[in-house]
């Protein structure tokens, strides 16, 4: 009988303990671990083509020199995510073979909407 109570004490101890370190996991999460969201998150989106109409695919999107960026697909067509109302958008070709040689381009873009269509023609490298 004493066994099965030793056991009993085991076994609920380590359900309390478990009990206990997810609470505190998720306590830590939703006050330090996930950054709130107030609503203002901001879509650019567009598309780069030639001078032509023509779509570019692999066009890199970046803005205010950060390391994230977009890469254009098939239809020329990028979109993300920012919380900031002005930015200094870049657009570079790179990978030049697939499509041919491309200028880079800047533009500093100031944001008034929560949506943003933005869309660049790009010259080709002489």
């Amino acid at each position: 009988m004493e066994k099965f109570i030793t056991k009993k004490r085991k076994i609920l101890r380590n359900i309390f303990r478990g009990l206990s370190l997810t609470s505190i996991a998720f306590v830590f999460q939703a006050c330090y671990g996930i950054e709130r969201d107030f609503g203002n998150d901001i879509l650019v989106e567009g598309v780069v083509t030639t001078r032509g109409n023509k779509p570019i695919e692999g066009i890199k999107v970046s803005y205010d020199n950060s390391l994230q960026y977009e890469l254009t697909d098939s239809e020329g067509k990028y979109s993300f995510y920012t919380y900031k109302a002005e930015l200094n958008m870049k657009f570079e070709d790179i990978d030049s073979i697939q499509n041919g040689l491309f200028l880079p381009q800047e533009m500093l873009v100031h944001i008034t909407a929560n949506r943003v269509k933005l869309n660049v023609k790009l010259d080709a490298a002489p």
